[in-house]
């Protein structure tokens, strides 16, 4: 495996776990999970979210699209398309809408003017955001190149902002206050692209000497603040913690998800292909979770909770590999991607 193979693969193996805490995240807080398994959730939510956006700026490159035009059309069909497009298929699927106006034009102005999705796809908030986020940065990015300066400076003045905009509880459309504090993120992984691709192809006594350090940092600064910070809506307390923290936390876990990925095992190719994926399970696994909690909390109530997580669990991944299968298959063109066979969709690296 070459250097340039084994940057992709990491990439995608530590998108494909994170993003299956994030499908978790979502699970526990509608039905009922094992103790441990809330606990390894949190001890990754700092940097759970934060790392989508450092691993977006980790890959943004000019070198296909050098006009800002090319790249507001290649982004907009890569990410406002596939946002647009699901978010309408969820809304159309919510019966609600069916009995109460008022309710379609809530999610209307949830969808086209807060920036959230549906209310039954309102993971796909990240992909809106996301889309923002790059076409904010790329204008600024000819001067990051020029003084290398640039970068800090620019991401502490996004901090700065995000935290007025915070402290004054002020409103964005287009869910810009999200997008505003998850900026300083993207930044960073466009500044230490270099460094980054370095430190991960390091031999392993080398790296495991800084994901140590930086393992240890974030294990001291985790258990002894208060975190108190999240993404979506701003919500950030101490934004000093939470932006540190957050970047401790994703440099020690792409030093281990570069050594990870060398081991040859179905595991790897899972977790690439959920990464392949990811925006057909962010759509759809919320209205998945909805009628789950509604079949399993409402109507099985005598079941033991552990015989409902498995069940439920289950349920969750037949039902994503038939949306993965079709999505690719039929309705690609709503994902703004190419047709792909049943084997394309479900096919992981062999051992």
């Amino acid at each position: 495996m070459d250097k340039e193979q084994l940057r992709i693969a990491w990439i995608d193996v530590m998108k494909g776990f994170l993003f299956t805490l994030v499908v978790l995240g979502h699970f526990l807080t509608t039905l009922p999970t094992p103790e441990f398994l809330i606990e390894i959730y949190d001890f990754f939510s700092p940097f759970r979210m934060p790392a989508y956006f450092f691993l977006s700026g980790l890959l943004f490159s000019t070198r296909r699209l050098k006009t800002y035009i090319l790249y507001i059309k290649s982004k907009s069909r890569t990410l406002l398309l596939p946002y647009i497009s699901l978010s309408i298929v969820f809304l159309l699927l919510d019966w609600n809408i069916y009995s109460d106006f008022d309710y379609l034009l809530f999610d209307l102005k949830r969808i086209f003017i807060s920036g959230v999705s549906a209310y039954k796809s309102q993971p796909l908030w990240f992909v809106f955001t996301l889309y923002f986020v790059c076409l904010i940065y790329y204008p600024f990015h000819q001067f990051g190149n020029r003084y290398p300066w640039f970068f800090p400076f620019l991401a502490g003045i996004f901090i700065l902002t995000s935290y007025m905009i915070s402290r004054n509880n002020i409103c964005l459309p287009f869910n810009l206050g999200t997008a505003i504090s998850a900026m300083p993120f993207f930044i960073c992984g466009v500044a230490s692209k270099k460094i980054v691709f370095i430190i991960t192809t390091y031999p392993f006594y080398k790296k495991s000497f800084f994901m140590s350090i930086f393992f240890i940092g974030y294990i001291i600064i985790y258990f002894t603040n208060n975190i108190g910070g999240r993404l979506f809506d701003n919500q950030i307390e101490n934004y000093f913690v939470f932006y540190f923290l957050s970047l401790l936390g994703i440099i020690w876990f792409s030093c281990l998800c570069s050594e990870f990925v060398k081991l040859k095992c179905k595991v790897i190719g899972i977790l690439e292909n959920i990464a392949r994926n990811a925006l057909i399970i962010l759509g759809t696994h919320g209205y998945i979770l909805i009628i789950e909690t509604f079949v399993f909390n409402n109507m099985v109530k005598e079941i033991n909770n552990y015989i409902i997580f498995v069940s439920a669990f289950i349920t969750l991944i037949i039902s994503e590999i038939l949306c993965i299968v079709y999505a690719n298959k039929y309705f690609y063109f709503f994902l703004g991607k190419k047709q792909l066979s049943i084997k394309e969709s479900l096919s992981i690296r062999k051992e």
